[in-house]
């Protein structure tokens, strides 16, 4: 569980290989693009506050959103999302 907690706040959804024991642990994490630093700047600069709306781990999606200096809502579900979306407009 330390080692799994650990992988999670390095922003990486975790998969337990599983056997009637744990085997292995596979660290998967999705990686911004390239682009996706200087896109959050631009926004910025024409007054846009971006946010990362994702349905990852709150420890997943906190370690993508420093990676790119930006909040997140974690652990949403698609309609939670699009309220979220309807709310911020």
């Amino acid at each position: 569980a330390a080692q799994a907690t650990a992988m999670e706040s390095e922003g990486k959804t975790v998969v337990v290989l599983y056997t009637g024991t744990a085997l292995a642990l596979i660290g998967l994490r999705d990686e911004p693009r390239q682009d996706a630093q200087e896109t959050i700047r631009q926004l910025r600069s024409l007054g846009v506050t971006p946010i990362i709306l994702t349905g990852d781990n709150q420890r997943t999606a906190a370690a993508i959103a420093a990676l790119l200096h930006t909040d997140y809502e974690a652990e949403l579900l698609p309609e939670q999302k699009q309220q979220t979306i309807r709310e911020l407009a």
